[in-house]
Parts: structure tokens; C-alpha cells; sequence
């Protein structure tokens, strides 16, 4: 079983991957909110990313996790070691939900660096 598990895998380490396309958007107005604007430190910035595409989400505002790329918006996975880290491309996540015609307007926060839950709390946005 293995062995034929290998195979198939084989097969696609030689397959060149796609060059990365990000999605045609208006992106802009990255902000950090106010402790008015978001008493639960939800958020760890404001943006707006449209594509302008009608689709199955046209019209719907996402939030997406601080892990996500999103082009052009400060990604920091929870750190304030990468609080200046400003992702170049969009992850697939973000570019299928901008040709479904969804309009993103924030990134929330997660748990510094750590992919789940965790006792302690995250070191983005007021502590």
C-alpha cells in the first residue's frame, strides 16, 4: 500500500506548480481598529480587498484569520515579530473568495504562531 501511495505521489514532485496569480482587486484602507471599534480584540486590521465580480458571494463581507494571505494586507500569524510582514500574493482561500464576488474587510486575530487553541493570549492587537 505504500508503495503505490509513493507512486502516485511521485508523480507530481516533477510537475512544475503554477506561477501564483493574484485576483484583479481594489485593495486599500489597512487600519489597525480602535479599542471602540473592536472591544474584543477581534480584529487586527481593517482593510477593503473587492474584486467587483458578481458570483455565490456577491455582496458578502469575510473576515479571514491573520494566517491567511491576503495581498497587500499585513499578515502576522498572531506575532508582533512579524507585524510588518506584507504578503505579495493571495492565498488560494482569498482568491477564490474574490472570483465568488466576496468583499474582504478585515483580518482577525489567532493565537501567536501557534495553529490552535492555547492558554495564553495573543500577542496582536491590545493584550
Amino acid at each position: 500500500m505504500t508503495d503505490r501511495i509513493t507512486r502516485i505521489l511521485d508523480a507530481f514532485v516533477d510537475e512544475p506548480l503554477p506561477p501564483p496569480t493574484n485576483i484583479e482587486a481594489e485593495r486599500g484602507n489597512v487600519r489597525r481598529p480602535t479599542p471602540s471599534e473592536d472591544p474584543l480584540n477581534a480584529v487586527v486590521n481593517w482593510c477593503r480587498v473587492s474584486a467587483g465580480r458578481e458570483g455565490l458571494l456577491a455582496g458578502k463581507r469575510i473576515g479571514l484569520k491573520d494566517n491567511m494571505a491576503l495581498a497587500g494586507v499585513p499578515m502576522t500569524l498572531g506575532s508582533r515579530l512579524l507585524e510588518t510582514y506584507v504578503p505579495a500574493e493571495d492565498c488560494l482561500v482569498a482568491q477564490r473568495l474574490l472570483a465568488a464576488g466576496a468583499e474582504v474587510v478585515a483580518k482577525l486575530n489567532m493565537d501567536g504562531l501557534r495553529g490552535r487553541r492555547a492558554p495564553r493570549r495573543a500577542t496582536s492587537g491590545r493584550s
